[in-house]
């Protein structure tokens, strides 16, 4: 994204890699509304989230919020080819984005 006219958010994943992504981006995440509504300042750590979950994590808020969701009729034929090293890391973290 090279829009300059955004504010930022920095997130702090469990390994302590920086994602800095903008605001209406990580507004899709309940979890860091909800910070933001209390902490306004400095970055955000997410110390249960893998870099590797975040980073999918933050394509899916980009996506949807250029792209917003439909409801979800039947589970997509291609949930089975996820591996199963993310599945569980991102049903664990599946409240980041509620």
């Amino acid at each position: 994204m090279t829009d300059t006219n955004f504010q930022s958010v920095r997130l702090i994943s469990l390994e302590e890699d920086a994602f800095d992504v903008p605001e209406e981006v990580v507004m899709l995440s309940g979890v860091v509304k909800r910070v933001l509504e209390e902490q306004r300042d400095g970055p955000i750590p997410l110390l249960k989230v893998k870099s590797a979950t975040l980073t999918k994590i933050l394509e899916f808020c980009h996506h949807y919020r250029q792209d917003p969701m439909n409801e979800i009729e039947k589970v997509s034929e291609n949930f089975n080819s996820f591996s199963l090293f993310l599945t569980f890391p991102l049903c664990f973290s599946l409240s980041f984005s509620l």
